[in-house]
């Protein structure tokens, strides 16, 4: 409050949370775990067997209508609550009402270039956040599409104060010779906060920290579903290790098939990849999958980057779709609590000991599931890739757990 520019403070804010529901592979789910109350709860799911019971709803509503008024403003807040590989390509089909999309921030985090007009599918990621000012300056209607289906209507109102207050402001930059197209295209101040906290400072022109770039491959599907062609591993099990200082780069193998969600730290897009309306060199995220981008000539990795400030402990990776997850394809890292003296590890994929430690690695903590027996590191490659929990344990989890947050996300504004 108070650094952001006068048009985005007092807008109208709009949330909206978007699910994608795909209830035959829901019942299949819950028939394989014995999950007789899951099962249920979906047999009173009527409706949409013409699409095949897939659609997509915006804060638990199906298809429902937005009104907004001619000319003005809004700040739509959009969290994608997804929990397959696909994009959201929130995309308009018909724009009878002139409807425009200004990026603002993406996964709370404020772009460095505001405003940024995206003009086509938005393909925010499963588990993304994006804020956009939408204004439609016409009056009618206009439809949107999400994950191809049909989602939202908005319908926008004649407003004549809105209007000239539109007018006027148009003279007046007229007048001050600055180009009247720009003033109407965009309508909006540029800006870039004027500050960033430290593990947000930009590493771009930064090289990382020696021994600190490593690998992440997601590949597989099912229950060959792999990051660095290992399954999940609980207890003091660790992919990679950094420690508080470092600049790390992690590069990213197979982000067009799998969504790769990292906690803790955000990351930002240094290399690798050609530019998209969305998808630009210096912008940060948490979670990221681009279905339709393409690699740089001869590349094959999406290249990240970001600071270890703070926060030291484990750091969980994953892919954001529920079932690949559930089938192991997620990995730990561990963030040491040290700032001289230490270095990065790579690929140890086991045991991690020595300094900076800062919790109890060995613990293992099961909800709603049981606890692997790997009987050491004895057994073969198959024996130690078993999974530890049933898919229902990790699915409702994941289902309670996104119930939490959105009731979290809605209550906190």
């Amino acid at each position: 409050p108070g650094s952001l520019p006068k048009e985005v403070e007092d807008a109208e804010e709009k949330i909206l949370v978007f699910q994608d529901w795909d209830i035959p592979t829901a019942r299949n789910i819950a028939r394989k775990a014995g999950d007789a109350a899951f099962a249920s709860s979906l047999e009173m799911i009527q409706g949409g067997e013409d699409v095949g019971q897939r659609f997509v709803t915006i804060n638990g509503m199906y298809q429902p209508t937005l009104t907004v008024v001619q000319g003005v403003w809004q700040r739509w807040r959009i969290l994608y609550a997804g929990w397959q590989d696909l994009p959201l390509k929130f995309n308009m089909e018909m724009n009878e009402a002139g409807c425009e999309f200004q990026l603002l921030a993406k996964d709370g985090i404020f772009i460095t270039d505001y405003p940024r007009a995206i003009t086509g599918a938005i393909p925010v990621p499963p588990g993304g956040r994006a804020d956009f000012m939408v204004r439609c300056s016409n009056v009618g209607i206009a439809k949107f599409s999400a994950l191809t289906r049909d989602t939202l209507t908005v319908t926008s109102q004649k407003n004549d104060i809105a209007l000239v207050a539109v007018r006027d402001s148009l003279t007046d930059v007229s007048q001050n010779g600055t180009a009247l197209v720009d003033a109407q295209v965009l309508g909006l101040t540029a800006w870039t906060p004027p500050s960033y906290p430290d593990y947000l400072q930009s590493v771009m022109q930064v090289s990382p920290t020696d021994g600190c770039t490593c690998p992440f491959e997601l590949k597989g599907y099912d229950d060959t579903s792999r990051i660095n062609g290992e399954t999940y591993r609980s207890g003091n099990h660790f992919q990679h290790t950094t420690y508080l200082g470092a600049v790390v780069q992690r590069e990213l193998v197979g982000i067009r098939e799998h969504s790769y969600h990292q906690h803790i730290y955000p990351f930002q897009l240094v290399e690798g990849f050609l530019e998209s309306e969305y998808f630009k060199y210096g912008d940060w995220h948490d979670t990221l999958i681009d279905e339709d981008g393409a690699y740089k000539s001869g590349v094959t990795t999406w290249v990240v980057r970001y600071r270890t400030t703070d926060i030291a402990g484990k750091m969980m990776v994953h892919c954001h779709n529920t079932m690949h997850a559930d089938q192991g394809m997620m990995t730990k890292e561990y963030v040491r609590d040290l700032k001289s003296g230490a270095s990065c590890e790579c690929g140890i994929s086991g045991a991690i000991a020595g300094p900076g430690l800062v919790d109890d690695i060995d613990k293992v903590t099961v909800v709603g599931g049981r606890k692997e027996e790997h009987n050491g590191d004895s057994g073969t490659k198959e024996e130690l890739d078993e999974k530890d929990a049933s898919a229902s344990s990790y699915y409702g989890a994941m289902i309670t757990s996104c119930i939490v947050a959105i009731v979290s996300f809605l209550l906190a504004y």
